[in-house]
């Protein structure tokens, strides 16, 4: 009897245990690939599937799973056709789209919070300078407002002290370097893909407003004109906008270096912001209305490089701080 019942219990046990130690085996799901060639007659199209990004850029290939997919390519400022594509195991298919340009793209603005002493600004200056004139060229304009910190006497803030200090204030600016894209981002400076992925976020919004600036020199008298034409007023509030027009000095060369950091050259330095800090207020705007801006600004005295100066303008809510178009002269 005792014999029957230890083989009763050594037969549950290993049923028991069995079942835990040897589940039954769960098939795994296969997937089977081929292969799609995507070019493109603009350079910088980024290959989207399926309305997702990809990550790379056209022209390239890539592995897709068998079956049916959208190809299609963004770039800002213009527009091409998507592409459904068959993908068949281990084959190759080619497509070619083609884009073309658009009347009013998006331009971004990005403000660069720096200092000549500043040492991590020497690394972000040379991202800033990768981007505007590499693959945003076109697409992102850049104006560096000069701090007081971590050294207090970089030239730049002490010839404009009050204008760079509102703006570091309207900011909250703790810090250089600080990178601000289009008044709402705020990406580590020296993360070159959080910087790329804010731009390219604002670079897919719609463009509000077509803005065209341009000036002149008569003896020591600038003359900046505005033109401004709202193009979409939906989604946005009109109540808080505000026109900024800048002053840059595109690049200014130093035999020595002016601050601790080592750098002799420095773009897009915010010299004058008119007619002020505060900027124009935008009242009265009409869809499809074209308003027109004239300010000037005496240079006399002023020891900056004529041939190297621009005027940067912009539209900005002056609460939300979101920029929503930007411009800079020839």
């Amino acid at each position: 009897m005792k014999q029957l019942l230890s083989l009763s219990v050594l037969t549950i046990s290993i049923i028991m245990f069995g079942c835990k130690t040897n589940p039954p085996n769960s098939p795994e799901e296969i997937y089977e690939y081929g292969k799609v060639a995507v070019t493109a007659n603009v350079p910088y199209a980024e290959i989207y599937i399926d309305g997702i990004s990809s990550g790379f850029i056209a022209p390239d290939t890539l592995s897709l799973t068998v079956g049916e997919h959208v190809v299609s390519l963004v770039k800002i400022g213009f527009e091409g056709t998507p592409v459904t594509v068959n993908v068949e195991k281990d084959v190759l298919k080619e497509i070619e789209i083609t884009m073309s340009e658009t009347s009013i793209g998006k331009i971004v603005l990005l403000e660069d919070f720096a200092n000549v002493s500043c040492i991590p600004c020497v690394q972000s200056n040379l991202l800033i300078e990768s981007l505007v004139e590499g693959e945003y060229k076109d697409r992102l304009i850049v104006v560096k407002f000069p701090t007081d910190f971590p050294g207090p006497s970089d030239p730049f803030f002490l010839a404009n002290e009050e204008e760079c200090s509102a703006r570091i204030s309207y900011y909250n600016v703790f810090y250089a370097p600080t990178l601000i894209v289009d008044g709402i981002k705020k990406p580590i400076s020296s993360d070159s893909n959080a910087v790329k992925n804010d731009i390219n976020e604002r670079l897919l919004q719609d463009a509000h407003f077509e803005l065209e600036v341009a000036f002149s020199i008569n003896g020591d008298e600038l003359s900046a004109n505005v033109s401004l034409k709202p193009v979409k007023l939906s989604g946005i509030s009109s109540d808080n906008l505000f026109l900024r027009t800048i002053i840059i000095e595109k690049e200014i060369h130093f035999n020595e270096p002016p601050g601790a950091n080592g750098e002799k050259d420095f773009y897009h330095v915010m010299r004058k912001m008119l007619p002020s800090s505060e900027g124009t207020e935008l009242t009265d705007l009409t869809l499809g209305e074209t308003k027109e801006f004239s300010m000037s600004y005496s240079l006399a005295g002023k020891t900056w490089d004529r041939s190297k100066l621009a005027v940067v303008a912009f539209v900005q809510d002056k609460l939300t701080k979101e920029v929503f178009q930007a411009v800079k002269s020839e």
